[in-house]
């Protein structure tokens, strides 16, 4: 339909901006706003992408992001396969790279042959056409459509508090105009929580909402500096062309405007009170979230291929008893020397439900020394829900850490137990990361468990052959096992100076009776605790094929009961657990 009357071609009724020439050029010139705002990136997910895999673009208009994205991703060796879907075809491009693809498609529709196809979903400045019964449909949607791992990502702009750039008697009666519009066609406000709200309800995990301030206007002042944010936005001009193209919705709801010519004028005038003013701004929204790996099979919720160990309640008790006896068999908290002052940042990497950290902050507390704790995991999903405000979590990988951000932040870093996700290269990025954010004179604290040698808890025919198959899944995964030698020689590599191992045994076992452990009198794992270790792993065993050691995931878990029975009754099993330290110089 085209409207004669504002010469506007609007594609659908549901949404209050046309579909037209000018309007791409708006749209073009705001994609850079938000690339700006984003700190010159294209998107907040970090994660990397492998060549093959599929991206969808929603709402793509002119597809200037997909364009963008494929040819960046492009020139560092990744060819994506990018699909764009709009309602309106009036503003696709004539030409493109074939393996950008467009099509007339609705987010809160999309084919059923899509299910589990992408890597990514991008979507930019829908709240205009969503209400809530949409909203949950299109986010649903995006859901059955990312594959298990995959990332959405939602860019918003405030929709119903315009009190940021009503700064004159014209712009307050045009937001007032606007505001009962969107009252009309019930757009969807809040949305740096109702946002995340819907993504969880829909079952997404690791959401973050990060909001960016950005100016309207003030080109008149230029010599002056924003009063409240720095970031590069809207010109007074292009701030006049959003609103000037939501005309023919504004007239065909006849509130408090009669004219197409007495609107037209009111946004001019609104225009010359941006233009002079340094205060006026908008709000982005970058809402960001993961579809979690849910391996059916076992019933276990793993948050990472990379990662071998579930992410659910049952680990987080199992990890917090292992807690404790590591606790125990190191004699506490820490092994690096350190000593901390009020104020010092100490990073936990790997925290899960952030237990360590937890002890580690009210130990200090109770020496009178107040820290600042940055936990980070891959998965919120162990997250404690109360804890003191000095204690910070957050979803962050440890092979790449905010930069420049925490760059010689942390006087003290600590992991603990991340064999199970960690090959070569990654360890060969995580260390040198966290000498990255140590500062000087700081100490990193690895503890780690012995990863190759399993004759030491192979007491039977079961453990045997239980050990066998775990080294097959860890060959397979290129996990490196040998860590009291290994990483002693990476810290090093990385820069670290002091660098040095303990090693600890600790006994699995041996629950049977109290006669006394023939190989080490430290404590560690009762046979349960040291069973359900190796039930934690069944999802990734299922899914390859259980190596030809068991059929099925009966005969898995099996195994693993007929083990504990063995390590029960003996007096030899063991593990032992290195303490790897180093201090940035």
């Amino acid at each position: 339909m085209r409207e004669q009357s504002s010469h506007r071609f609007y594609a659908s009724k549901h949404y209050l901006l046309p579909a037209d020439n000018v309007e791409t050029k708006r749209l073009n010139a705001q994609h850079n706003i938000v690339n700006n705002a984003l700190g010159g990136k294209l998107s907040a997910v970090t994660a990397k992408f492998d060549s093959g895999d599929r991206v969808l673009e929603s709402a793509a208009g002119s597809g200037i992001w997909a364009l963008e994205y494929h040819e960046v991703n492009r020139e560092n060796g990744v060819i994506l396969d990018i699909e764009c879907i709009d309602i309106s075809s009036a503003q696709f491009p004539c030409t493109h790279s074939p393996k950008v693809h467009f099509s007339l498609n609705s987010v809160a529709n999309l084919p059923k042959d899509w299910v589990d196809s992408f890597a990514l979903a991008h979507q930019r400045f829908l709240v205009l056409a969503l209400n809530d019964n949409l909203w949950h449909s299109a986010v649903s949607e995006l859901f059955r459509v990312l594959r298990p791992g995959g990332w959405i990502e939602l860019v918003e702009i405030e929709a119903r508090d315009f009190s940021s750039w009503t700064v004159g008697p014209n712009s307050k009666k045009l937001a007032s105009l606007i505001n009962g519009l969107y009252d009309e066609r019930t757009v969807m406000g809040n949305l740096s929580s109702y946002l995340p709200e819907i993504l969880k309800d829909a079952g997404f995990i690791d959401v973050e909402c990060e909001l960016r301030h950005v100016p309207v206007g003030g080109e008149e002042l230029s010599d002056t500096p924003h009063q409240v944010t720095d970031i590069e936005g809207y010109s007074s001009q292009l701030w006049q062309e959003l609103w000037m193209g939501m005309k023919k919705p504004v007239i065909e709801a006849a509130r408090g405007i009669q004219t197409l010519e007495e609107y037209e004028a009111l946004v001019q005038d609104s225009a010359n009170e941006w233009k002079t003013s340094k205060r006026a701004y908008t709000t982005f929204f970058i809402v960001i979230a993961r579809k979690p790996y849910h391996d059916q099979t076992s019933e276990r919720f793993y948050a990472s291929k990379q990662y071998l160990l579930p992410a659910d309640n049952a680990e987080t008790r199992r990890l917090d008893a292992q807690h404790k006896m590591i606790t125990s068999v190191f004699g506490g908290l820490s092994v690096a020397p350190i000593k901390l002052t009020n104020g010092d940042r100490v990073l936990e990497s790997a925290a899960g439900s952030g237990i360590w950290a937890l002890e580690f902050f009210e130990k200090n507390c109770t020496d009178g020394i107040t820290l600042a704790i940055e936990c980070i995991d891959i998965s919120s999903a162990q997250f404690p829900a109360n804890h003191p405000p000095q204690v910070h979590f957050s979803v962050n990988s440890v092979v790449n850490l905010p930069n420049p951000e925490w760059s010689d932040t942390f006087s003290y870093a600590h992991q603990r137990l991340l064999v199970a996700a960690m090959n070569d290269s990654r360890w060969r990025s995580a260390v040198p990361e966290l000498f990255r954010v140590i500062r000087p004179g700081g100490w990193v604290e690895l503890i780690e468990i012995e990863a190759q040698d399993f004759t030491s808890w192979s007491v039977g025919p079961n453990s045997t052959k239980l050990a066998g198959l775990v080294n097959g899944l860890y060959g397979d995964k290129g996990i490196v096992g040998d860590l009291g030698a290994y990483l002693p020689v990476v810290l090093k590599e990385a820069g670290f100076v002091g660098v040095r191992c303990e090693a600890r045994r600790a006994s699995i076992g041996g629950d049977a009776d109290d006669t006394p452990h023939k190989v080490t009198d430290t404590k560690g794992y009762g046979s349960d605790m040291w069973r359900d270790l190796w039930m934690g792993i069944k999802g990734p065993v299922a899914a390859a094929g259980f190596y030809g050691m068991v059929a099925n995931m009966e005969e898995y878990e099996a195994l693993v009961e007929a083990s504990a029975h063995e390590w029960k009754h003996s007096k030899e099993a063991y593990t032992t657990f290195y303490a790897i330290l180093g201090r940035k110089p």
